[in-house]
């Protein structure tokens, strides 16, 4: 997983400075964090800039109009856009991590070369749209409905779905509903995903939504009543829509992360200038202990953000893994780390920090959506869990058959007897321990085997335990040689 650690070449480091040089110029200009927080909403100029940059196809493949770049450049890219502004940075990743990454990922040759040009430009801004009122993570639980014709020609879609990041400013959905099948003669529904355009008859918005924070981001509830979908704009085929749905949020949590980590330095950085030049008894605040480890503390959890999100992207560039794990854990942690950031910035400041004339009250309302936006951490808690659990849980499945048919499943049972021995009888062997961490390691290996000899009986905080464990070793991955 850790090596070979990712770099950038030095053609896409190039793209790269000049991509950011080209946003930061732009930004100096023409982006206005507090007044599009004040107004809740981007104005139209500041958009038709934003798209002429050619960022809203910055992940779109060269072939369709885009830039086609790596997961690490389109990530760093929007971290650089979060630290300006987390609204905006929300409106470029519901774009392009979840907007439209389903017709990149799943979409046919005609879909792609329909859609994928105009979102590029700019010229359509796409949204995806799972969430209903009583369906979140539990996708399953949806109600919208698409039902094929007589004719095989079209789909009636009709249901409605809330907190669509983008609404008001998409002309394109990606939606997920339900399709009436019949499977061995018993009725069945697949959740299916479709490309629907805003201006298909039976499509509406509702009102915009108030929010505590990112309020230039346009959220909405998507209402659609009959509305009539081509069986051609239909996205994968019946039945794939959870996966496709997955496999975009995947994405999308992989911004979050870059979001957030960018993010924390930035706010970090303003809260450390304010304690240089604030005095109280006679000298800056910010030559006091407890504020410095507050600094000390952002600055290592922001090192360990940033090395695990560039980390997991360079595996999505690799390609040939699941990175389903990494990139929840990469969210759940740098969200929080993020969050947490955000109110020690403010209590640095402190009276100042919470007025509106600094950006520290503002930090705190637009970060805490990271920590509910594509996932709740607790659900991603208990994927990371599930996750971690998953190869012992398939050995105990494999153990289960064997002891309904001891005799001949006698090697599997001796084996599973003997591992569990093994475990409670010894301590650990960590390999590839770092020369610095041998004293921790053995630390950690004595009270892991004190722990299996007094129990090994699973319970409730077992999730706990394995999602934490998961998430800390994405966040801090191994150091490197000091031999290199």
């Amino acid at each position: 997983m850790v090596f070979p650690f990712p770099t950038l070449s030095a053609d896409e480091k190039e793209s790269l400075d000049a991509i950011l040089d080209a946003f930061r110029s732009f930004a100096k200009d023409h982006i206005d964090m507090k007044k599009h927080d004040h107004d809740g909403r981007f104005p139209d100029a500041m958009r038709e800039g934003f798209h002429a940059l050619g960022l809203m196809g910055l992940n779109i493949p060269e072939a369709y109009g885009g830039f086609g770049a790596s997961a690490t450049v389109f990530n760093r890219v929007f971290g650089e856009i979060g630290a300006t502004d987390p609204a905006l940075a929300v409106y470029f990743g519901a774009h392009q991590s979840i907007g439209c990454k389903g017709i990149t990922l799943f979409g046919t040759e005609e879909q792609k070369q329909q859609y994928l040009p105009r979102c590029a430009s700019g010229e359509l801004v796409a949204a995806f749209c799972l969430t209903e009122p009583g369906s979140g993570s539990d996708a399953q639980a949806m109600k919208c409905s698409a039902t094929l014709s007589a004719d095989g020609s079209e789909y009636l879609l009709n249901g409605t779905k809330i907190w669509i990041s983008n609404a008001g400013y998409a002309g394109l959905f990606t939606v997920f509903a339900k399709v009436p099948i019949v499977v061995d003669g018993k009725p069945k529904e697949r959740v299916t995903a479709f490309i629907v355009e805003r201006d298909t008859t039976g499509v509406s918005l509702g009102k915009l939504e108030e929010k505590m924070g990112i309020k230039a981001s346009d959220t909405r509830s998507v209402i659609f009543d009959n509305v009539r979908v081509p069986v051609a704009n239909r996205l994968g085929d019946v039945g794939q829509g959870f996966k496709i749905a997955l496999e975009i949020l995947n994405s999308g949590r992989l911004g979050l992360a870059a979001g957030s980590a960018r993010g924390t330095r930035q706010i970090m950085n303003e809260a450390i200038a304010y304690a240089k030049q604030r005095e109280q008894f006679g000298r800056p605040i910010a030559s006091f202990e407890m504020l410095r480890r507050k600094i000390a503390l952002a600055a290592a959890e922001c090192y360990a953000a940033d090395a695990a999100w560039f980390l997991t992207a360079g595996m999505v560039d690799r390609g040939g893994v699941d990175f389903s794990l990494e990139t929840a854990a990469c969210k759940v942690y740098n969200s929080e780390m993020a969050y947490r950031a955000s109110n020690e910035g403010l209590q640095i400041a402190g009276g100042m920090g919470y007025s509106k004339e600094f950006p520290f009250e503002q930090s705190v309302r637009d970060s805490r959506i990271m920590l509910i936006f594509e996932g709740t951490n607790e659900i991603l808690r208990a994927l990371i869990a599930l996750m971690g659990l998953q190869q012992p849980g398939e050995r105990l499945k494999a153990l289960g058959k064997a002891l309904q048919d001891p005799i001949n499943g006698f090697g599997a049972i001796s084996s599973y007897l003997a591992g569990r021995a093994r475990s409670t009888l010894n301590k650990p062997d960590f390999t590839k321990v770092h020369p610095a961490f041998e004293d921790e390691a053995e630390l950690v290996a004595s009270q892991i085997h004190a722990s299996r000899a007094r129990s090994s009986l699973p319970s409730a905080s077992t999730a706990r335990r394995s999602s934490s464990a998961n998430t800390c070793r994405s966040a801090w991955p191994t150091p490197p040689s000091t031999s290199t």
